[in-house]
């Protein structure tokens, strides 16, 4: 196991496939925090223990990026008992847990409000529906 290893956690893994497949605009709403670190600097960063990547800051750039992603990806029709998702969701559930955990997942990252008091309430009880993915978003800069 390499040190990247041990500073990523399965969670923040599965949460950055989740960015790599919706790419960098989710984070757009975020504060920047200063320059981005190069490759070498993550290197050095992370090889001699550096303040610079903290797994606090890490855990809440993802958190943020987890429910920006949510929020303007899912779509949930209360009167049908939908949830629509995008197929990430499907490709990966085995990650989540299964669908229990996908939708804990989604549970706790809805923004507040109806849709994610609905979905509480609902348990497991909801049929998802998963879109089918938009390649082309990969290729747009």
């Amino acid at each position: 196991m390499t040190l990247l290893d041990t500073v990523v956690t399965s969670r923040e893994a599965l949460l950055s496939r989740i960015l790599s497949f919706a790419g960098d605009s989710i984070l757009n709403d975020a504060e920047p925090t200063g320059p981005p670190l190069a490759g070498s600097e993550l290197a050095s960063a992370l090889k001699h223990g550096a303040n610079a990547l903290k797994a606090a800051a890490i855990d809440a750039q993802l958190d943020l990026a987890a429910a920006s992603f949510v929020a303007n990806d899912v779509a949930i029709d209360t009167r049908a008992g939908l949830v629509r998702l995008s197929s990430i969701f499907k490709w990966y559930a085995g990650d989540f847990g299964g669908r229990a955990g996908v939708i804990a997942f989604l549970k706790e990252r809805l923004p507040e409000g109806e849709e994610r008091d609905w979905l509480r309430r609902q348990g497991h009880h909801v049929k998802l529906i998963h879109r089918p993915y938009d390649w082309g978003l990969n290729s747009v800069r």
